[in-house]
């Protein structure tokens, strides 16, 4: 099932997809205290029987993490995360829909390219179980569309909403 706005009204339709693909996950100790770890996915997915790709639908998909967790001394711990995580273009209304599409020239929807985000976290963590950590999503503030349908009763028009911008946050556990 598939909820897609056409502007002034959400048209709810059943469809017949196919998917093929595959998902992976490893994750391997280089040396103690530091672990190398991934998630991968591809997923090829199509409309049957017109073979066109769904909306929300990347291709490839998943992250790859780097993590250092090493005692400062009896009573601290430090704790690093640095990581990559991706995904390939994909389409933000039906294909057919799309900028661009063979035919249909006044389609105003845009379709989303693929992305790879870099996130980090630095913390230091108390043997008394608090932890005061340092995180940053989208280091390198990549913009990305992340929403798109037709505008309501405006012709040509499309409403589009972007990904989160770089983020720093200070996180406080206890």
């Amino acid at each position: 099932q598939q909820a897609t706005f056409n502007g002034s009204a959400f048209v709810i339709t059943g469809e017949d997809l196919r998917a093929r693909g595959f998902e992976a996950e490893a994750g391997v100790r280089l040396l103690p205290g530091l672990r190398l770890q991934g998630q991968v996915s591809y997923a090829d997915t199509k409309r049957k029987p017109l073979g066109l790709r769904p909306p929300g639908a990347p291709k490839w998909s998943g992250n790859v993490n780097l993590n250092l967790n090493q005692p400062l001394n009896d009573d601290l711990t430090f704790n690093g995360d640095l990581g990559v995580e991706f995904r390939s273009g994909l389409y933000l209304a039906n294909e057919e829909n799309t900028i661009g599409f063979p035919g249909r020239p006044g389609n105003v929807v845009p379709y989303s390219n693929g992305y790879g985000y870099l996130n980090a976290r630095v913390a230091i963590a108390g043997k008394a179980g608090w932890e005061a950590a340092l995180i940053g999503r989208n280091l390198t503030n990549k913009d990305v569309l992340e929403y798109s349908v037709t505008q309501t009763f405006v012709s040509n028009g499309a409403y589009v909403i972007m990904n989160k911008p770089r983020t720093i946050a200070l996180q406080l556990s206890y």
